[in-house]
């Protein structure tokens, strides 16, 4: 006669009702024994449909005593970790598991004692080489976020662009304001007048007065006269130059003592 499944989800709560079974060991190794005692209760209620309470009470005697083992591992040399393991042998053969020796059990376990995972792993295959939660059962990969999927996102090339994809524009730079702008305005050198610029105009030197005018007058060349302002003897020349008149003055201071002699 199957067993209800009322009765098979009974017994599977009460796995995890129990703290004995679960508390020498961390979250994580408790998740994985607690998940395959429930296998076992479902291979229990198929094989031991008669007997199906009394061998789940065995079951969690052996879940007991397997949590004892593990989590008491790193703190007991050769010998005391055998007296752990003689607990949980004793309850194999009334569930339905190899006749396996103490040495059998211990063999394929993790040298390090400290290493929790690996000796529940270790020993549950051994028992079962088809449970559930040992390390050969892949798990998903994680996908990454927050700052695993930023850094990703920067760190991976982007795909190189072929020869039908057009190249992209050039962003126009932003324009500074502020003092930013006026700070450019003053370095930036103005461009060079082209040839069609008009030329600034030179601009007209000051005229001099008083003495200076007298002496640009004098020093400046006089023009060339032309044919027409040579000297005759209806034209006669005329002074133009200071020298002249002194000369000029002099000759006519010279004749008037010859005259008075």
């Amino acid at each position: 006669m199957p067993i209800p499944e009322s009765d098979v989800l009974k017994q599977r709560q009460e796995i995890y009702e129990s703290p004995a079974l679960r508390d020498d060991l961390k979250d994580s190794e408790a998740d994985v024994l607690l998940k395959w005692g429930e296998t076992q209760v479902e291979r229990l209620a198929t094989t031991e449909p008669e007997d199906f309470e009394q061998t789940c009470r065995f079951l969690r005697q052996l879940l007991k005593n397997i949590n004892r083992f593990v989590g008491q591992r790193e703190f007991n040399d050769r010998a005391g970790q055998e007296d752990y393991m003689q607990k949980v042998q004793q309850w194999l053969p009334k569930l339905g598991y190899p006749d396996l020796t103490i040495d059998d059990l211990f063999a394929g376990l993790p040298e390090d004692g400290k290493d929790m995972a690996g000796t529940l792993q270790a020993l549950l295959k051994r028992l079962t080489p088809d449970a559930v939660g040992t390390s050969e059962q892949a798990a998903p990969a994680p996908k990454p976020g927050g700052l695993g999927a930023a850094f990703i996102a920067q760190t991976t090339p982007e795909p190189a662009a072929t020869s039908a994809t057009t190249t992209p524009e050039t962003p126009t730079p932003a324009k500074p304001g502020g003092l930013g702008a006026a700070f450019i305005a003053q370095t930036t050198p103005e461009p060079a007048a082209t040839s069609e610029a008009a030329a600034p105009e030179t601009p007209s030197p000051a005229k001099a007065g008083g003495l200076g005018a007298a002496f640009a007058a004098q020093t400046t060349p006089q023009a060339t006269p032309s044919a027409e302002d040579e000297p005759s003897v209806d034209n006669p020349p005329k002074p133009d130059t200071i020298g002249q008149t002194l000369s000029s003055m002099l000759g006519d201071l010279f004749s008037h003592d010859k005259k008075g002699e």
